[in-house]
């Protein structure tokens, strides 16, 4: 038995339909289009490498302690560091003890780097250029014998070179990443695959969906895109060979006309003061955004200490904001306690807002927001993503959560999750084989 999982992250379910009805996803047509699927919430701030964490630990944020790439802040007061494979402070699903003997193959997931001991094969998603990305350590030279190259999304970094330049290069990377994950997966019984190639087509044309009727007319890489993520999960789908299978979303994705820096927002209001490195003056207190991804900002005193007082102060403010328009600029600012929960509850940003309109975002912090050139995207993350699974009937409910993939994933093998992860499995037990077909 090979079960798979594919991430297609950042699809939607509306943009593979339209690129059905064009005849660009006939897999998605005949497998997904009309079966039963499940609605995931990937709030409040979503984003990538948190709902992973979520997903394949079991466990919210508060728990796993990642909250986006990044660290919230350094303590030096510098740009936050990248988050490694030790920043995941409960196990991921694929090193329960309950899963022992299990082979488990994962391919491109975030925040699996450094790769870590697994039972079976694990490639890692880099932040970084490296050689070393795998566990068993050896297992890119013995796939470079077997002829297998691997691309690493940060292999092509845009940088407005035009759609068919980003295309050209992460659709050959994402082509590498299927065939290695096809090889390794052909050797397991569980293969986690990562599809990113909508995600970084979306983030950069998104603006071509406005225009899917006329799609027929002149290529789109973001219809290009969907259509070589569906061949991937046709060729997926004859893997599992009628084993379960599960596509799934932690994002959804919708347009972006900006995004707003808050941070030029508390400067004016004397809540900031930052250099000409958009370094915090030493020694003065300060709230600023936290990195993308994490809708959130820090308070600090000048030694470095959390700052309750300021946090309330800067709550204060920030409901006070209006967008162009004369309305709220922020529809919830919640202290991290009201939204988040767990032992690793420090790791939060102290404040999280929900933008009125997901079409203007905060920036996050500029120093990491100008590195990945985030004033070049068009579009951006939505809190609603979805779960499909074919060969196996889940028992869908309306309660379904990011952290109960893990368990019920599991349960397909026929094991239990780990006691007090927080995810349980879909319905009493997720079976094998059932309904559809």
């Amino acid at each position: 038995m090979t079960i798979i999982v594919a991430i297609v992250e950042g699809a939607t379910r509306d943009m593979f339909d339209a690129a059905s009805a064009l005849g660009r996803s006939p897999w998605w047509k005949e497998y997904c289009q009309d079966r039963p699927w499940q609605a995931l919430y990937c709030g409040p701030a979503p984003y990538e490498p948190s709902n992973l964490a979520t997903a394949f630990t079991g466990t919210p944020r508060g728990e796993h302690g990642c909250f986006s790439y990044w660290h919230m802040t350094d303590p030096n007061g510098g740009r936050p560091g990248v988050l490694a494979s030790s920043d995941v402070h409960r196990d991921w699903f694929w090193n329960w003890s309950e899963l022992k003997g299990f082979r488990k193959a994962v391919v491109n997931v975030q925040l699996t780097h450094p790769a870590r001991e697994i039972e079976g094969s694990l490639v890692s998603y880099l932040m970084k250029q490296t050689l070393h990305f795998t566990h068993p350590p050896d297992l890119a030279q013995r796939l470079h014998r077997e002829g297998l190259a691997f691309g690493h999304d940060v292999s092509a970094f845009y940088r407005g070179d035009g759609p068919q330049w980003l295309l050209d290069r992460a659709g050959k990377i994402a082509s590498h990443q299927l065939d290695v994950g096809i090889r390794l997966g052909a050797e397991a019984d569980i293969l986690i695959i990562n599809l990113t190639l909508i995600d970084r087509i979306s983030h950069f044309f998104w603006q071509d969906f406005g225009a899917v009727s006329s799609l027929h007319e002149a290529p789109s890489p973001l219809l290009q895109a969907y259509a070589q993520v569906d061949s991937a999960l046709a060729r997926l789908h004859r893997l599992a060979d009628g084993d379960p299978m599960v596509v799934f979303s932690e994002i959804g994705f919708g347009p972006l006309d900006a995004f707003v820096s808050i941070d030029s927002l508390l400067e004016r209001e004397g809540l900031l003061a930052l250099d000409d490195n958009l370094q915090t003056v030493p020694g003065s207190a300060f709230v600023r955004e936290t990195p993308q991804g994490s809708h959130g900002f820090v308070c600090r005193e000048g030694d470095g200490r959390r700052s309750p007082a300021l946090c309330n102060d800067a709550a204060e403010f920030l409901r006070s904001l209006r967008d162009e328009d004369g309305l709220p600029m922020f529809a919830s600012v919640w202290q991290a306690a009201e939204i988040y929960s767990g032992s690793k509850l420090s790791l939060a940003p102290d404040i999280v807002v929900e933008p009125s309109d997901p079409r203007r975002p905060p920036m996050g912090d500029r120093r990491w927001a100008n590195h990945v050139n985030r004033h070049l995207q068009t579009g951006w993350h939505r809190d609603q993503g979805f779960f499909q699974a074919l060969n196996f009937d889940p028992e869908y409910g309306p309660a379904f959560r990011l952290e109960d993939i893990a368990p019920t994933l599991a349960a397909l093998l026929g094991a239990d999750a780990p006691e007090g992860i927080g995810g349980m499995a879909f319905g009493q037990r997720a079976h094998a084989r059932l309904s559809v077909s």
